[in-house]
């Protein structure tokens, strides 16, 4: 497979790098050329990135795009993305990937590219958060996520941020291979975790204390560090000051949901995020402040269409057997 990863003057150098890395490392593991990376831009030749690094491209008039290979959209910044967007030569050389049936993405703003090319329309598509409300403006018609990772939308996959163009190469990976590749090359890079495409830009948490303008900062600080117990709404009133009756009025006004309802969906994050990692089920449930794990079930099947044993089944972790704890040897 070739990955024609497109570039133009002032693109964003992690954008080619992080996915190009992960197709590499890819490479390496299986022991052939499964992925054959190629530097791409409009008329070929030296093309420098905004942080001023000058790389060697081919021309995409020198590339046949077939259904088996995969092309990548770099992003980049506000002058730079303009020039890319007007590139009728580009635009209509994506339209012609597409239509060949290859795999098509975007790593950050080069989703506007894509949206530009014609390829985005009837799909949903993620890009840099900084960037959501200018998208909008300028292609009403697309769907746009702007809490996820990175989408995946039939032959259309799109990611956020530049570092998020790892996580979305890391899962065409494993939807090419599978899971223990992703696996290894995940480690190979030092990638503390591969996050799902659902996971937002922004924790949960840190949304909430920028919607409330710092009234309730330490309010939701401290409901995050006691989530694992009950929490009543005259506790939360007391703690600042508030009657009952006060405190739920300006909560909801601040956050569009009651106390009760965020505290519940504060600890199905929470709940989400410790299923991603080995931890028991049962554990993962006296930590979020359930009293039984039927209640839990039903709470978390509520908020993400699937059992908590479905979800950490499709995310690949579940706990370590007991023979491999490694314990303290001092090795």
């Amino acid at each position: 497979m070739k990955v024609f990863l497109v570039v133009f003057p002032g693109f964003e150098l992690l954008d080619m790098a992080g996915p190009s890395s992960v197709f590499s490392t890819a490479n390496y593991r299986l022991g052939y050329t499964a992925y054959q990376p190629i530097t791409v831009s409009t008329q070929g030749g030296l093309i420098t990135s905004y942080e001023g690094v000058k790389l060697g491209t081919q021309s995409i008039h020198c590339c046949e795009v077939t259904a088996v290979d995969t092309v990548v959209v770099t992003g980049g910044l506000k002058d730079a993305l303009r020039s890319a967007r007007q590139d009728d030569e580009l635009l209509e050389w994506l339209r012609c990937s597409y239509q060949s049936g290859a795999r098509i993405a975007s790593v950050c703003t080069g989703s506007f590219v894509l949206a530009e090319s014609g390829i985005a329309k009837g799909k949903t598509v993620a890009t840099h958060w900084i960037a959501c409300d200018e998208f909008r403006l300028d292609f009403p018609d697309i769907t746009l996520d702007d809490e996820a990772i990175y989408r995946c939308e039939g032959q259309v996959w799109s990611s956020a941020g530049v570092s998020s163009g790892i996580d979305m190469a890391l899962a065409m990976i494993e939807a090419d291979h599978d899971h223990e590749l992703k696996t290894y090359v995940s480690r190979a890079l030092v990638v503390y975790a591969h996050r799902p495409g659902f996971q937002t830009q922004f924790s949960e948490l840190l949304q909430a204390q920028s919607k409330s303008g710092n009234h309730f900062d330490d309010t939701i600080d401290w409901i995050n560090h006691h989530l694992a117990e009950p929490i009543r709404v005259e506790e939360l009133a007391a703690r600042v000051n508030m009657s009952e009756r006060n405190f739920f009025r300006k909560f909801l006004a601040a956050f569009g949901m009651t106390p009760a309802k965020f505290i519940e969906q504060a600890r199905m994050v929470r709940a989400r995020d410790l299923l991603l990692t080995p931890m028991p089920i049962k554990q993962v449930v006296a930590a979020t402040g359930y009293r039984s794990e039927a209640a839990f079930r039903t709470a978390f099947e509520r908020r993400f269409g699937t059992t908590p044993s479905g979800f950490r089944e499709i995310h690949g972790k579940s706990p370590p057997p007991r023979d491999n704890v490694i314990r303290g040897t001092g090795k």
